[in-house]
């Protein structure tokens, strides 16, 4: 807009004694008796050019925030959509994999059961412990990963990490 205004001639009147007003009610004024207005008339025209540019480079950077505005709020839409799609797929998994889990530690129990009774071998005891610590890695893994998912969605919602205690006691939230 300041760069449309500089393209508008600007009326400065001066007198003889060198008064200068720039206010129109003044110029009725019987004060003023010689006028020079010329300089300030002729600016404008000789700068057109690039006054002109300055109005097109001044919508080129609006166009420019635009835009980088437009891709701020797609990316913030599509952390939150992509952090709800995760926490609803760990969630599912989750459920699955302690299944899982307790199915594999259910094995692992009855083959040492059958191992200590001498109905079973030490190898199918070690491959069910083998497969039941494996069960239970993955799913400390998965919740990990979704503790994950829900600290970025969090974020993704304009969360922070202040903690709500530490801004009046001036503590860092790491502090005991």
């Amino acid at each position: 807009m300041q760069a449309k205004r500089a393209l508008l001639p600007t009326i400065g009147l001066t007198n003889s004694v060198g008064t200068t007003t720039e206010r129109f009610g003044d110029l009725l004024n019987g004060q003023f008796s010689v006028w020079s207005i010329a300089g300030n008339i002729t600016q404008p025209i000789l700068q057109g050019g690039r006054l002109r540019n300055s109005i097109q480079r001044s919508h080129s950077e609006m166009h420019l925030a635009k835009s980088e505005f437009e891709q701020a709020i797609l990316t913030a839409f599509s952390e939150v959509e992509f952090a709800l799609s995760a926490e609803k797929f760990f969630a599912e998994r989750i459920v699955a994999l302690t299944k899982a889990a307790n199915l594999s530690k259910e094995s692992y129990q009855r083959s040492g059961e059958e191992y200590i009774n001498g109905t079973g071998d030490l190898l199918t005891m070690l491959t069910a412990q083998q497969r039941m610590f494996t069960q239970h890695s993955q799913l400390l893994s998965l919740r990990r990963q979704l503790l994950d998912a829900r600290v970025d969605l969090h974020l993704a919602l304009a969360g922070s990490f202040e903690c709500p205690t530490c801004i009046h006691t001036g503590a860092t939230p790491l502090s005991p």
